[in-house]
């Protein structure tokens, strides 16, 4: 029965419906608040009252210009949408006289004509309230006009302009006022993002807007143009913000990650084999970055994050460990007395197989041996003094190393000493 009744009501206030879509209207630009509105023709039109008070399916913008006339864009899988009409409707009785609302479905809904009746038709939506707002179907004009990506989207439209756009929340008793007395209107813009592609990432190439990153961690490819760089960012209690390195190797994003940028390549060995990387000759030829941003966090946590982020995606964990290996050992020869008569010439020159190498200190030496070796170097002196060395060009010739190192009263021996190695395995 009431249902019957509520049916009744709505036909008597004119859902009558054309079914023509609305005329195209040419050179149609999309307007920003200030802007001038065309004075175009809205078809499909139901539940509305012409100016002679006669039902209606057509008006002219024109029609509207002594009220402030807010469209309000919906459809009916809108669930939002459908829960502000009985406001809207309240709002609509209140202010009769000087506002005109016009809900408006867009064609792009996909939403029917049926489908739109039997909702105006359903008491039970509107908690058995009658909801008496004009409303426009099959809308390709407006759509164009006031361009938008989520509902419910209001126009504000008045004296032929418009005067705002706004969400939901904008659209009060006290703003209407505002807008009928011309007072500055100082509402919220909704801005929404148009150019959204759900199946691309955030913030990519602008996708999604303007960065409001709160907590992220990625992974990228070497990206051109940019050094190694290690950024740190910190607040002011001293935790980590932002932590990004650029352009390195896998194997040295797992040694920041494991706190192992001492372990040279040398002492590092993938899935517990008896041969380290530098022996197996792995040589990365990818490059990749890394970036995590982050409420402040200490390093440790950092790392865990780093780990986590690697294992993710190599399928890769790390361990520290102690290894018996065979080493090269740089030892100070007491007996020996150094050449200072060596004088290495310019850098990097090559002579009879050797590169001179001019006030070189022993630990950066041994960086470079390591870099170069497949077992590792110690030395068992911290002699300050710089070296002058005539070493050959492949360090990796060890017989000609040890003379070098001879002349400068250093022996070259090699034992089983214990070291640290950082060991990679398979994920579990």
């Amino acid at each position: 029965m009431q249902k019957t009744l509520l049916t009744i009501v709505m036909a008597a206030l004119c859902l009558n419906f054309s079914a023509h879509a609305q005329e195209t209207t040419p050179n149609i630009t999309a307007l920003k608040i200030g802007d001038q509105v065309p004075d175009i023709i809205i078809n499909n039109i139901i539940n509305y009252k012409g100016l002679n008070g006669k039902c209606a399916t057509t008006a002219k913008i024109s029609d509207f210009k002594d009220k402030l006339l807010i469209l309000d864009f919906w459809a009916t899988w809108c669930g939002s949408c459908i829960k502000n009409f009985p406001e809207v409707d309240s709002l609509q009785r209140t202010f009769s006289t000087n506002v005109q609302f016009l809900l408006v479905n867009t064609k792009s809904t996909g939403d029917k004509k049926e489908k739109i009746e039997r909702l105006f038709n359903d008491a039970s939506r509107f908690d058995g309230k009658v909801i008496n707002i004009p409303c426009i179907i099959l809308d390709t004009l407006f759509d164009q006009l006031f361009i938008h990506q989520m509902i419910p989207h209001y126009a504000w439209i008045y004296k032929g302009k418009v005067v705002a756009i706004t969400s939901a929340e904008e659209v009060t008793n006290a703003n209407i006022r505002s807008a009928l007395q011309n007072d500055t209107l100082n509402l919220k813009v909704k801005q929404d993002v148009l150019n959204f592609d759900p199946v691309k990432p955030l913030f990519v190439n602008g996708n999604g807007g303007s960065e409001n990153i709160i907590y992220r961690s990625q992974i990228s490819g070497e990206i051109s143009g940019l050094a190694g760089i290690n950024n740190i960012a910190k607040d002011k209690t001293g935790g980590i913000t932002l932590y990004r390195k650029i352009n390195t190797s896998k194997l040295h994003l797992y040694k920041l990650a494991y706190n192992a940028t001492a372990i040279n390549n040398n002492r590092i060995f993938i899935d517990r084999d008896t041969m380290n990387v530098v022996q197996k000759g792995i040589k990365d030829p990818y490059i990749f970055c890394y970036e995590l941003i982050s409420p402040p966090i200490s390093m440790v946590r950092v790392r865990e994050r780093l780990q986590f982020d690697l294992k993710e995606y190599f399928n890769l964990t790390a361990k520290l460990e102690t290894k018996v290996l065979r080493c090269l050992i740089i030892r100070k020869d007491g007996g020996k007395i150094r050449d200072n008569k060596i004088v290495a010439s310019s850098k990097n020159e090559v002579k009879n197989g050797l590169i001179p190498y001019k006030q070189i200190l022993l630990p950066d030496l041994i960086n470079q041996l390591n870099n170069a070796l497949p077992v590792p170097v110690l030395a068992e002196s911290d002699d300050p003094i710089p070296l002058n060395l005539n070493l050959p060009a492949d360090l990796s010739n060890v017989s000609l190393l040890a003379n070098a190192l001879k002349k400068q009263g250093f022996t070259l021996i090699t034992e089983n000493r214990p070291v640290q190695v950082l060991i990679l395995k398979p994920a579990i």
